[in-house]
């Protein structure tokens, strides 16, 4: 699997998330532990306050992994599903189911 940021922008302190699981490996709550980890750095050291993700509407497991954490759906559209977590709504130590 894989889990980054991208279009980091320092003035904003913002950054967009990627997650990338492979199929097999999906449902082992490997993306929760993982986003556990990344989360907290983000938040920590590097000092971000707005994080973004644009997940396929067709893809609910995913979107209820982001709640656990305190992402709020932004917006919805039939190719995607904005949705954000800023630094105040952040859960530290989220759980998630498996």
């Amino acid at each position: 699997g894989e889990i980054s940021f991208h279009k980091w922008d320092p003035v904003e302190r913002s950054a967009e998330l990627n997650v990338k699981t492979l199929a097999a490996r999906r449902r082992q709550g490997l993306a929760g532990d993982a986003l556990r980890t990344f989360l907290a750095f983000f938040f920590g050291p590097v000092g971000g306050q707005l994080m973004v993700d644009e997940v396929a509407p067709g893809n609910p497991a995913a979107q209820e992994l982001l709640k656990s954490a305190g992402f709020k759906q932004q917006e919805a559209g039939s190719k995607f599903c904005r949705m954000a977590l800023i630094l105040s709504d952040y859960r530290e130590g989220f759980a998630c189911r498996r």
